[in-house]
């Protein structure tokens, strides 16, 4: 959704904060090439900025 912007005003940060998130909960379609591919359309920054945004989500208290 994020990554073609259907629905939402395209996000790279956003779509490759979600793939983390699912790569790291086994869904494989997501992991490794998939992560791959969205990592070469952005710059080595908006990766990091993703992951650090993946990491803080993760953290967060579950939702009640």
């Amino acid at each position: 959704m994020y990554e073609t912007g259907v629905g939402v005003e395209q996000d790279l940060v956003a779509a490759y904060m979600w793939y983390y998130l699912a790569a790291q909960q086994d869904f494989i379609e997501f992991g490794g090439p998939a992560l791959e591919g969205l990592a070469s359309q952005m710059d080595p920054q908006q990766v990091r900025e993703a992951i650090l945004m993946a990491k803080n989500f993760a953290f967060k208290e579950p939702v009640r």
